[in-house]
């Protein structure tokens, strides 16, 4: 192994830009759980590799979190040997709460993919939902790969979540396999799952998910949980409503429910669980006051008769972040302009309506374009965080 010669980064803040047209990636993988009880460290090891570049022989990285309590960062052994010049690691740069600089240049490409290293996260005082770090090159202009000066902008992230410790034990296990086991306000909860099948879900944008109850027998309802933090003491059900007609807005399960109107899949949120066929819910977009940007959901089919009582296995997605209308996990201009052009020329199948609806009267998504979804993606852009109108738990 080479003995590393350390370089002294002096170019504190502010850095110099790089114009770097490709983007690299850096993939974030945890080193044991990435949802654990505040006070509990997430680590997580980092490879980077170029996107177009054949190699790379210099690396320039800024790690940081604007969550986390503190972070460590150790170099992989493969990282020290391959690179004749290793950067010292640099602390608190300023561009994030907390932040480390690190990487290397070397005479050589040293391959076209490598593991960085590992940093690890103080979640000490912390709270309660989901939190990231990240590696972003249109945020701080330096995280770059690069050869024969020829630089590729370096973007990741890596997803952790800290959950409520109150329950005993903190899985809410009962080794009963045809129970659905979680906590919820402190108390354990064991649904019957078996006899139902899974959804389909999946993240349609910040403040939505896409559901899709699998094509089984009878009626069934589609259950919403939060998993964490501000969140996690939602449990809702999707919603249908009459759409014309003389019961115009009141809850229904099918057209008879509505004489005069329809019976329309809305995709808000509410206390009663409206049981239809899964062909009459297709796929329904889910929004809601209490759907969060970079959040985690459970959502189940309720096949019961009794809400509650018989669920499916949870399936989990997370929401897109804050102002990110193409699901890459970075804001940037790109997402402005996605706003401002569907506003202006409507939708496709790459820039969605849920995608760009960011939000509408009372913190809820109003299946509308606007300039108030236009200021929410600036600010996002801004670094300014989504805030609830009214937090869904105390």
């Amino acid at each position: 192994m080479k003995n590393p010669v350390v370089v002294v980064w002096t170019s504190l803040l502010p850095f110099a830009a790089v114009s770097a047209v490709a983007a690299a990636t850096a993939t974030f993988s945890p080193v044991g759980p990435a949802t654990v009880p505040p006070g509990t460290n997430v680590t997580f090891d980092i490879t980077v590799a170029v996107e177009t570049l054949a190699g790379f022989d210099t690396a320039d990285v800024l790690i940081g979190s604007n969550d986390a309590a503190n972070l460590d960062f150790t170099y992989s052994v493969a990282w020290t040997g391959a690179f004749a010049n290793v950067t010292s690691p640099a602390f608190d740069n300023g561009v994030y709460a907390q932040d480390v600089f690190v990487g290397g240049n070397n005479a050589a490409a040293v391959g076209s993919s490598l593991l960085l290293g590992t940093i690890t996260i103080n979640t000490t005082g912390m709270a309660l939902g989901s939190h990231e770090v990240s590696i972003d090159n249109t945020l701080d202009g330096v995280s770059t790969l690069g050869l024969s000066g020829t630089p590729e902008g370096l973007l990741g992230v890596g997803l952790f979540s800290l959950q409520d410790p109150s329950c005993s034990p903190p899985d809410c296990g009962d080794a009963d396999a045809c129970t659905n086991d979680f906590c919820l306000g402190g108390v354990c909860q064991h649904a019957n799952h078996c006899g139902c099948d899974l959804p389909t879900v999946t993240a349609l944008g910040p403040r939505y998910l896409g559901v899709t109850p699998a094509a089984e027998a009878g009626l069934v309802a589609l259950q919403v949980r939060g998993t964490t933090g501000a969140v996690s003491c939602v449990s809702k059900y999707v919603q249908a409503n009459c759409l014309g007609g003389s019961n115009v807005g009141a809850i229904c399960s099918a057209n008879a429910d509505c004489p005069g109107g329809l019976c329309n899949n809305t995709g808000t949120l509410g206390t009663t669980a409206v049981y239809r066929t899964p062909a009459e819910w297709g796929t329904v977009a889910v929004r809601s006051e209490v759907i969060a940007p970079l959040t985690a959901y459970d959502v189940r089919t309720d096949c019961g008769t009794t809400p509650g009582a018989t669920l499916s296995n949870p399936v989990t997605a997370t929401t897109w972040k804050w102002g990110d209308t193409t699901g890459n996990v970075v804001v940037n201009f790109t997402d402005i302009t996605n706003i401002v052009t569907a506003f202006q020329s409507g939708f496709t199948a790459q820039r969605t309506l849920e995608s760009v609806d960011l939000s509408g009267a009372g913190c809820m998504p109003n299946r509308l374009v606007n300039f108030q979804d236009v200021s929410a993606a600036v600010g996002a852009f801004q670094s300014k965080p989504f805030l609830f109108c009214s937090p869904p738990c105390p």
